[in-house]
């Protein structure tokens, strides 16, 4: 028989799996290995760029496509006066890796 310990893991990180294999008339076998889970990609989301007429309103552009459970942090939105500015968006979500947009 085989019985495996903590072998069901589901989010990204570092695990220890633990197996015991056992048979009639054989010493027992302790194994023990690690398993990685390695963040994933966060895919199909867009950052175009924004054209605006100043007409004394802030203005701000928004990433698309953004999956289910991710946060989107932006920083130099909310511009008023005419000129041309760098909007970045930070995306992230647990078990991915963050995606930087400019």
């Amino acid at each position: 028989t085989i019985t495996y310990t903590g072998n069901e893991q589901t989010n990204a990180g570092v695990y220890t799996v633990d197996v015991l294999v056992q048979m009639p008339n054989y010493n027992d076998l302790q194994l023990s290995a690690t398993m990685t889970i390695d963040n994933a990609t966060i895919t199909g989301v867009t950052f175009n760029n924004g054209t605006f007429t100043y007409d004394g309103t802030a203005h701000s552009i928004f990433v698309s496509g953004v999956p289910a459970g991710a946060s989107v942090t932006y920083s130099g939105n909310g511009q008023t006066n005419a000129g041309v500015y760098t909007v970045d968006a930070l995306v992230q979500m647990p078990n991915y890796n963050d995606l930087q947009l400019s």
